[in-house]
């Protein structure tokens, strides 16, 4: 099972990763986010947000609750960090993801 697993496939060369996680998830426990995040031999961006569970990560992104965590917003500054013109070959990030 253990080849299933993403930690399976962290590696130092990886893209840079966000990971996302609720601190009431009870499927993937919040310690995992934290061992792949460690796999990957260098710093990940780790967003934890308390009081949501599995599925509310991606409530959280949909229009009916997405007041509920901040999750659009971070994945937003995140996908802005990652992709502004010193790092994206194409040029800035000019569009912000939608809000609503």
């Amino acid at each position: 099972m253990r080849t299933t697993q993403p930690i399976s496939f962290a590696r130092a060369e990886a893209p840079q990763l966000l990971l996302l996680q609720g601190t009431d998830d009870t499927t993937v426990l919040p310690g995992n986010v934290t061992a792949l995040a460690a796999a990957l031999g260098r710093p990940a961006a780790v967003k934890l947000y308390p009081g949501l569970g599995h599925i509310g990560i991606i409530l959280a992104i949909s229009k009916p609750f997405h007041g509920e965590a901040r999750v659009l917003d971070d994945v937003d500054a995140f996908w802005r960090q990652e992709f502004d013109s010193h790092r994206w070959p194409f040029g800035g990030c000019e569009h912000r993801l939608p809000h609503g």
